[in-house]
């Protein structure tokens, strides 16, 4: 899998991405040799749709990516659902 979307009571929430994955869809998008903040590392995370992007250790599953951003923004997780 290589992200996942996030809903919650308010509808669509945010995405949960490897990093290889979202730079693939930047480059679809048209954008021309996309980075993130320095040079990436494969297979870390990437949490797009927040105030900021978040990223976080590849031996987390995304499922957990989205768990841990919902309560880190003090969010219930049982009221959110990935797909």
């Amino acid at each position: 899998m290589r992200h996942i979307d996030v809903y919650g009571p308010q509808g669509f929430a945010f995405t949960v991405w490897t990093v290889k994955a979202y730079l693939d869809a930047l480059r679809q998008e048209g954008v021309e040799n996309p980075t993130l903040e320095g040079e990436p590392v494969d297979g870390i995370y990437v949490v797009a749709g927040t105030e900021d992007v978040v990223v976080y250790n590849r031996r987390v599953p995304l499922s957990r990516v989205a768990e841990l951003v919902l309560r880190s923004k003090g969010a219930d997780p049982t009221e959110y659902t990935a797909v």
